[in-house]
Protein backbone atom coordinates (compact mmCIF):
# COMPACT_ATOMS: atom_id res chain seq x y z
CA UNK A 1 0.00 0.00 0.00
CA UNK A 2 1.33 3.36 -0.87
CA UNK A 3 1.03 5.72 2.48
CA UNK A 4 -0.62 8.69 1.78
CA UNK A 5 -2.59 11.68 4.00
CA UNK A 6 -5.04 14.85 3.68
CA UNK A 7 -3.81 18.50 4.64
CA UNK A 8 -6.36 20.75 4.14
CA UNK A 9 -7.93 24.20 5.26
CA UNK A 10 -11.17 24.30 8.05
CA UNK A 11 -12.12 27.49 5.71
CA UNK A 12 -11.94 25.09 2.24
CA UNK A 13 -15.55 25.77 0.35
CA UNK A 14 -15.28 21.95 -1.21
CA UNK A 15 -14.81 20.29 2.18
CA UNK A 16 -15.92 22.93 5.04
CA UNK A 17 -19.10 21.31 5.26
CA UNK A 18 -17.96 18.03 5.94
CA UNK A 19 -14.62 17.83 7.95
CA UNK A 20 -15.78 15.06 9.70
CA UNK A 21 -16.00 12.76 7.08
CA UNK A 22 -11.90 13.50 6.00
CA UNK A 23 -10.81 10.32 8.24
CA UNK A 24 -13.16 8.40 6.68
CA UNK A 25 -11.09 7.87 3.93
CA UNK A 26 -9.15 5.18 6.03
CA UNK A 27 -11.63 2.92 4.60
CA UNK A 28 -10.36 3.04 1.28
CA UNK A 29 -7.40 3.55 1.41
CA UNK A 30 -4.69 1.05 2.82
CA UNK A 31 -1.96 3.19 3.29
CA UNK A 32 -3.85 6.20 4.79
CA UNK A 33 -1.56 7.84 7.54
CA UNK A 34 -4.26 10.20 8.65
CA UNK A 35 -5.19 14.59 8.50
CA UNK A 36 -4.42 17.24 9.26
CA UNK A 37 -6.76 20.62 9.14
CA UNK A 38 -4.84 23.92 9.07
CA UNK A 39 -7.60 26.24 11.14
CA UNK A 40 -8.67 29.49 8.96
CA UNK A 41 -6.87 28.41 5.64
CA UNK A 42 -9.22 27.96 2.41
CA UNK A 43 -8.59 25.93 -0.50
CA UNK A 44 -4.89 26.95 -1.33
CA UNK A 45 -3.43 25.86 2.04
CA UNK A 46 0.15 26.22 0.56
CA UNK A 47 -0.10 29.15 -0.45
CA UNK A 48 -2.25 30.70 2.22
CA UNK A 49 -0.13 29.14 4.93
CA UNK A 50 3.09 27.92 3.78
CA UNK A 51 4.55 27.85 7.19
CA UNK A 52 2.15 25.56 8.85
CA UNK A 53 1.24 23.66 5.48
CA UNK A 54 5.09 22.68 5.46
CA UNK A 55 5.34 21.81 9.18
CA UNK A 56 2.08 19.65 8.52
CA UNK A 57 3.78 17.48 5.49
CA UNK A 58 7.13 17.10 7.97
CA UNK A 59 4.71 15.79 10.93
CA UNK A 60 2.93 13.17 7.99
CA UNK A 61 6.51 12.48 6.76
CA UNK A 62 7.71 11.60 10.19
CA UNK A 63 4.86 9.61 10.90
CA UNK A 64 6.38 6.77 7.98
CA UNK A 65 9.46 6.13 9.98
Amino acid sequence: SVPCAFIGGTRDGVIASRLETIDELHAGLAGYRGSILIDGAGHWTQQERPDEFNAALLELLARLT
